[in-house]
């Protein structure tokens, strides 16, 4: 792992290097660990321009000409380019040649514009995934509360690929602190939530064009707030539970055989089983928090989705890993927007 950083106060690591950590990602958060445990930890939050350095984000994309050659003859591969780091020349991936990166100095440009206008915004955390392929900022707003300890924190997610496996994002999510969950928080509300591009054509408009479309996060919060009542504020039953977890679970992962023909399909069905009953444990263990309510029906999920579901990978450390990027950038983000609109609806 890479050498910790010293700077205004103190800070310590969190978890040895995962698979997804390489010695040139060095992720930090303010305060305390995030729900996943990884990174290193500041006494107090920095600024968004110390965030881009304290996180080794310091750096820009440049893009090398790819050439091939059997021994005899060299020729230039006019349709790609390789995408490499400017301050260690290591290759992060391979794009079309349309390809135009949005540099890292760009997310900083754009979360000092975002947090200006809302007047609340903080960085929490701020990183590197893979070796600098997937970088992100997150920017934390004013946190309300459900019930009587049922912490909730509204963030920002600005989230960005060199690899061309990721299109620019800015997305608000949140994080639900007592049970150490994050939460989507794109339900589908008001107007669209959040913002995507994919790296073609003129970035520099469409990052302003991502600004214009975000410069209402505070009234997205407000409306994101109430949503998150009405939910805290309707009880549930068994049989509503049960089916709620089975329509998630079938967009999700595919339907659950009615009858078991063959050994795919009780494979399919022990899965599913397996699945339910970490739901429901999850469930009932937050009773005491979020009470039976479909608040608690729709968290419940998101944390089997975050915790719970079975990840393959060679060790813990890896899992870990696999479940974060997954939650930040991958289809458990997706996932968890279509548990709590569904939620929403049934409300």
């Amino acid at each position: 792992m890479a050498d910790e950083y010293v700077g205004r106060g103190t800070c310590r690591k969190v978890l040895a290097m995962a698979h997804g950590i390489t010695s040139t990602d060095t992720p930090i958060y303010a305060r305390k660990p995030a729900w996943h445990g990884l990174g290193t930890v500041l006494e107090e939050a920095p600024s968004i321009d110390a965030a881009l350095q304290i996180a080794g984000l310091d750096w820009s994309v440049d893009q090398w000409p790819i050439s091939a050659t059997n021994g005899e003859v060299r020729r230039i591969v006019e349709s790609h380019v390789l995408n490499v780091r400017s301050d260690n020349a290591s290759s992060i991936g391979v794009v079309g040649s349309g390809y135009r990166p949005v540099q890292n100095r760009e997310l900083v440009d754009f979360a000092k514009a975002i947090a200006a206008e809302s007047d609340v915004l903080k960085v929490e955390s701020a990183g590197s995934l893979w070796g600098g392929s997937r970088v992100w900022f997150l920017l934390r707003g004013e946190s309300f509360t459900l019930r009587s300890s049922d912490e909730v924190r509204p963030y920002l997610l600005l989230a960005n690929g060199h690899d061309g496996s990721l299109a620019f994002r800015a997305i608000p999510t949140s994080i639900r602190v007592e049970c150490n969950n994050k939460l989507s928080q794109a339900l589908r509300v008001g107007e669209k939530i959040g913002y995507t591009f994919r790296h073609t054509g003129s970035v520099s408009d469409k990052m302003e064009e991502a600004r214009k479309a975000l410069k209402s996060y505070t009234g997205q919060v407000e409306r994101f707030t109430e949503a998150c009542k009405t939910l805290a504020g309707k009880g549930t039953n068994t049989e509503e539970v049960k089916a709620f977890f089975t329509e998630c679970y079938q967009d999700d992962f595919g339907a659950i055989p009615a009858e078991v023909k063959n050994d795919a399909d009780r494979r399919k069905r022990d899965t599913a089983k397996d699945a339910f009953h970490a739901y429901v444990r999850r469930f009932d263990r937050e009773i005491t928090v979020a009470g039976a309510t479909r608040w608690n029906m729709a968290n419940a999920y998101t944390g089997f989705l975050q915790h719970d579901r079975k990840v393959r990978a060679a060790n813990e450390s890896d899992r870990r890993q696999y479940r974060v990027d997954y939650a930040l950038f991958g289809a458990d983000a997706e996932r968890s927007t279509s548990a709590f609109s569904r939620a929403l609806t049934m409300a």
